[in-house]
């Protein structure tokens, strides 16, 4: 008992010294309640009219510790400095939790901006990664070939890419002459960007596109979305030459796609965010973008054009899939099956572009037909199909919407 007294008695010394020797210590802030201690120890409010203890306990120099937080959000930083005179507007003190209006809850202050607002204004602050400073620079070396400004891009894919020569006062750019601009190396893609006009719409087609089989990376993959973004693209098309999974669907259809699944095994986003570029985690809900798919399912009908709807399934290759791969495929949802699309899409959603996508079935899936499947047989199909595809892409394109920006800055949606 004798050592526990001894530590009480020197427990309490100590706290008085603390107080006196806080009390030399006060600086004044400028509030209306009087003095106070940077970083020290508060004052104890008399006129809350509440019953004050001189000792100063454990929690309270707890709850002090945690107030010094608030000071790394104030814009009058002045008073961190000894000497210093606040003259910003006054602020309420923190007093200990005792001492206010809601017993035992601590209001310790933290920053609660808008997540958006504070994405933009961290974007502003930040040095653009190299991935904008290389989409910024090819996307101005594109505009810089025509007069054009599009709002609408298109992705053309295996043995699809004819759609590109029947645009009016086109301008062509071979991807290797673009700055950081990845090289098509598949058969079947031209590697051309072509800016043109489909009647009077102007629009940006990739005859051709990158895979990730062929070497590239994710991020490579993609670069061609983010370049369209930055010339301006709000609205894009993207096709493919896929295998048909479901049963129903037979050489040269047309399919809408309505959803897609990510086989590859990776996304594309994956590693720091650009917040230029969009959101850190961006919304695949309709992806899709409802709109256009009943448009092009309506002009398909209204042009004869043998169409559907369905989900697409992406695998890595450049094999094609087994015949196991495919069931597994038809047991999870896949109506088609292809090597592209996903990654650009992924692309498309984080920066804020709506999507059409377009498979042509150029062939059956592994297992659906008893004979082995050829790159020869996909461009066959493409060209047996080109007058359809063609046609429905001519009467998609007036119908589609694009995005503009009203005079306060929010997005609109408006028909072309």
């Amino acid at each position: 008992m004798t050592w526990i007294n001894g530590f009480d008695f020197w427990s309490r010394r100590s706290r008085r010294w603390s107080l006196r020797n806080g009390r030399a210590n006060w600086k004044p802030v400028g509030h209306a309640h009087g003095r106070q201690r940077i970083g020290g120890i508060f004052n104890s409010r008399t006129d809350e009219g509440i019953a004050r203890s001189t000792i100063v306990h454990h929690c309270d120099i707890r709850a002090l510790r945690l107030r010094k937080f608030q000071f790394d959000w104030d814009a009058d930083r002045r008073d961190r400095r000894a000497g210093s005179e606040s003259e910003g507007a006054t602020r309420e003190i923190w007093y200990p939790r005792d001492a206010r209006g809601n017993h035992g809850e601590l209001d310790v202050g933290i920053h609660r901006g808008d997540v958006l607002e504070m994405s933009k204004s961290a974007a502003a602050k930040t040095k653009p990664s190299v991935d904008f400073v290389r989409a910024e620079r090819a996307a101005k070396f594109i505009l810089a070939k025509t007069k054009l400004r599009p709002r609408i891009g298109l992705v053309l894919g295996s043995g699809l890419g004819a759609f590109a020569d029947e645009l009016a006062n086109a301008a062509r750019i071979d991807y290797k002459k673009i700055p950081h601009f990845p090289q098509s190396t598949a058969i079947g893609h031209a590697g051309r960007m072509v800016i043109g006009k489909v009647g009077d719409v102007p629009v940006a087609v990739m005859q051709g596109r990158v895979h990730f089989y062929e070497g590239y990376t994710q991020s490579e993959v993609i670069f061609p979305i983010r370049v369209m973004a930055r010339m301006g693209i709000r609205s894009v098309v993207i096709t493919n030459a896929a295998g048909g999974i479901n049963l129903a669907y037979k050489q040269g259809c047309l399919v809408v796609l309505r959803d897609h699944i990510n086989l590859q095994g990776t996304n594309p986003l994956i590693g720091p965010n650009e917040d230029r570029f969009g959101l850190r985690f961006p919304d695949m809900t309709q992806v899709y973008w409802k709109p256009y798919q009943e448009v092009a399912l309506q002009e398909g009908k209204r042009l004869g054009v043998e169409m559907a709807h369905g989900v697409y399934g992406a695998m890595t290759g450049p094999s094609y899939e087994t015949p196991a791969e495919i069931r597994y495929m038809r047991t999870i949802g896949a109506d088609l099956a292809g090597m592209s699309t996903v990654p650009e899409v992924i692309a498309a959603a984080h920066l804020g572009i709506r999507v059409l996508g377009i498979s042509c079935v150029t062939n059956m899936a592994a297992g659906i037909l008893d004979q082995p499947i050829t790159t020869e047989e996909v461009i066959e199909t493409g060209e047996r199909v080109k007058a359809d595809f063609v046609a429905l892409l001519r009467a998609v394109i007036p119908r589609m919407k694009i995005e503009t920006t009203d005079a306060h800055g929010s997005a609109r949606m408006k028909d072309i």
